[in-house]
């Protein structure tokens, strides 16, 4: 089982860092550390399943802001259902401003 701290630094180094699981796999191993990629890729997945109902809730209230900043980065996502591999897929930054009554 995999601690919780693992997990947000293994999914920061891959989403915030821009360090691919692969990558992240060989670095482990070199410290001893045996894991595969698609352990690291399905519990990523699992973490955004459970996670889902409060990112909605957030952005929920972040789509109440009067004042949105917004930043779409362009990914390739492999075996992505109902896309080709080469298709693109977004990702967006959203940032809203709520200021206190």
């Amino acid at each position: 089982m995999l601690s919780s701290g693992f997990l947000a630094y293994t999914i920061t180094q891959k989403f915030a860092d821009a360090l691919p699981f692969y990558r992240q796999v060989g670095i482990l191993k070199r410290s001893g550390v045996e894991i595969s990629r698609s352990t690291l890729s399905n519990t990523a997945i699992q973490v955004y399943e459970k996670l889902s109902p409060m990112i909605e809730d957030m952005r929920k209230e972040l789509f109440k802001s009067k004042y949105l900043q917004i930043d779409e980065t362009v990914l390739q996502v492999l075996n992505e259902e109902g896309k080709l591999n080469t298709s693109k897929s977004y990702m967006w930054v959203i940032r809203g401003l709520i200021r206190e009554k």
